[in-house]
């Protein structure tokens, strides 16, 4: 009796050894989300007067005046497609008269550039 005892003994503790295993595992979610300008396919661009004459700049992108800069400053920045071609002209404020050559950046994703003119 005693020996059925200790048999039933050794395979319980046997059991309950068994049975507690290291059961806390930690599971490291690694969540990285991908940036709204890969989403997107977006960069941004500002433009800096550097003007000599003292003269403001209107801003003109892709046909529509989106912000006038004053000498010596830049603009906030604009979020735009990226990866195909754009219309970039700085005019003279309140005048036709473009400051400086026209241009077609293309602007890489996830990057911001900016442009300026001296006039």
């Amino acid at each position: 009796m005693i020996r059925r005892f200790l048999i039933i003994f050794i395979i319980l503790g046997f059991g309950v050894l068994y049975g507690c295993g290291d059961e806390t595992t930690t599971e490291t979610e690694t969540t990285t989300e991908t940036p709204a300008c890969e989403t997107n396919n977006t960069a941004q661009v500002y433009f800096i007067n550097d003007s000599t004459t003292g003269t403001t700049y209107d801003i003109i992108w892709d046909g529509v005046k989106i912000t006038t800069v004053s000498p010596g400053n830049e603009s906030e920045k604009f979020t735009v497609a990226a990866g195909v071609e754009h219309n970039l002209i700085f005019k003279i404020t309140n005048t036709n008269d473009e400051a400086c050559n026209p241009s077609t950046p293309i602007l890489p994703q996830c990057e911001t550039w900016w442009y300026n003119c001296t006039g």
